[in-house]
């Protein structure tokens, strides 16, 4: 599958669920590989020209990996107009979270409250389609960042 090009004049903000959703089904469509995606936002909610890529992530993050990430979401807010980002878990199954993507959300979800960046969503990409992971679906472990507020 070949990505939609990229045409910020005609990008329209992305300041709905709907609007996040229906562009990572655009960007990412239905599971082929594990891996995650970040995409990152302007200050308008309009999408950037970059989409990176974590290949083959591990089953579970490590202790650390939120200060990985945020250290990385920092650096391309240095060197971008970023401002917020949205995550896709990508893995081939069903559409239901598993204990390890709902890992990897908390993981995000610490990172972003380290980082510069605000978190405008995580979705997954599964066998099927694309879905919305709402925190509730994800926060039933403590944060980093909620064991030191």
């Amino acid at each position: 599958m070949n990505p939609p090009p990229y045409d910020r004049e005609h990008l329209a903000p992305l300041t709905s669920q709907a609007a996040i959703e229906e562009r990572a089904r655009l960007l990412i469509g239905r599971a082929a590989r594990r891996q995650i995606w970040l995409f990152f936002l302007d200050d308008e909610d309009r999408q950037l020209p970059l989409l990176i890529p974590v290949q083959d992530p591990p089953p579970q993050p490590a202790e650390d990996d939120d200060l990985k990430f945020a250290s990385l979401l920092a650096y391309v807010q240095e060197q971008t107009d970023a401002r917020g980002f949205v995550a896709i878990i990508e893995r081939f199954g069903g559409m239901a979270l598993t204990p390890a993507d709902s890992a990897w959300a908390r993981m995000l979800t610490s990172a972003a409250s380290l980082s510069p960046l605000s978190l405008h969503g995580i979705l997954l990409s599964h066998a099927r389609g694309v879905r919305w992971a709402a925190p509730d679906d994800y926060a039933t472990a403590r944060t980093r960042a909620a064991d030191t507020a």
